[in-house]
């Protein structure tokens, strides 16, 4: 299944690599930062992986940061650790279609 995931999306944490805290949280989607990227934001400096990384609001949520972890509104989550919420799982065509009055 793929994950069309796009900014400003509500979705939910499914996965982890070390932070469990967070798995079961529902999050609005930030920014996209690609394979190998970094980012500056308010909260600090966020660094993407071969599969990128999303950067996500919600609140306290926890995340990795140089001295130690910290609670946060914003977070780091790879892409594989998210599915979204709100009939996003629909493919946008199919979306469109039941939009479309029948003829």
């Amino acid at each position: 299944m793929g994950n069309q995931l796009q900014q400003g999306d509500t979705a939910v944490i499914i996965g982890a690599f070390s932070l469990v805290e967070n798995i079961g949280r529902s999050v609005e989607l930030v920014h996209f930062i690609p394979p190998f990227g970094e980012a500056f934001c308010q909260d600090g400096y966020f660094e993407a992986d071969g599969d990128g990384l999303w950067i996500v609001s919600g609140e306290n949520l926890a995340r990795n940061a140089e001295g130690g972890k910290v609670i946060s509104n914003l977070a780091g989550c790879a892409p594989q650790h998210l599915r979204p919420l709100l009939g996003d799982f629909e493919p946008e065509q199919q979306k469109q279609r039941e939009a479309s009055p029948c003829a």
